[in-house]
């Protein structure tokens, strides 16, 4: 059974954290952290990618200041150097006070996280411009006051495959469905085909936050559920 390890971090912390934490990034990154307009979404980018090494850390025996990234065609962050026979897989996600990251060893990983809104009206409008027609109409038969989760369940979903893909936004968000009651993916769409080699799965890291995984891979997963404590 394949393992895949759920890490939950928190994006909250003091000066002296969040110093101790940026000496952590490489200068990429505190750039990346630089363009924020606002101080808040900076510190969060902050804890949320010292996290991330902090959480590699534990796989590949390095420090967290050593551990080095290259990029995909489309941007996707790996290790830069792979770990015995297989790479360590993860992928990083974070919304409001809360970072989600899942690493698993061997196939693609993908990870989503959102903070739970109730600005229904906001996301019929997107599921409108960028869902397929099915999953439209799973949005607007949901229950006003579910509505808004309704529509997370299945954009965070969308978002996990994408991102595990690694092309991001490049694949229109239409041309493959997902579902509430199913793991699998649909794609392409318009061949009613299935995605075999691709599962989904919805996560409940935090009260308040939907997320999903997705899952490069044929077979069982076993989910482990685990949490870095602040600064460690």
């Amino acid at each position: 059974m394949d393992e895949v390890h759920l890490w939950s971090i928190p994006l909250v912390g003091d000066a002296v954290l969040l110093q101790r934490e940026w000496e952590l990034l490489d200068e990429q990154e505190r750039a990346r952290a630089e363009r924020f307009h606002f101080e808040r979404d900076r510190n969060r980018f902050v804890l949320a990618h010292a996290g991330l090494r902090r959480i590699l850390s534990q796989y590949v025996r390095t420090s967290p200041a050593s551990i080095r990234f290259e990029l995909g065609p489309y941007g996707k962050p790996e290790l830069a150097v792979n770990v015995a026979e297989q790479p360590w897989r993860f992928n990083l996600s974070h919304a409001h006070e809360l970072g989600l990251c899942a690493v698993r060893r061997g196939g693609r990983v993908g990870v989503d996280v959102e903070q739970v809104r109730a600005e229904a009206w906001e996301s019929v409008s997107i599921a409108q411009q960028f869902f397929t027609a099915g999953e439209t109409a799973l949005v607007l038969a949901a229950l006003e006051e579910t509505r808004a989760e309704t529509f997370l369940k299945l954009w965070t979903r969308k978002e996990a495959y994408l991102k595990g893909h690694g092309k991001g936004l490049s694949m229109p968000l239409n041309e493959f469905a997902v579902s509430l009651e199913e793991t699998c993916i649909r794609y392409p769409l318009e061949k009613g085909g299935e995605e075999r080699n691709w599962s989904v799965h919805e996560l409940h890291p935090a009260e308040g936050y939907i997320g999903a995984v997705a899952l490069e891979g044929a077979g069982e997963f076993a989910f482990v559920e685990k949490r870095l404590e602040p600064g460690g």
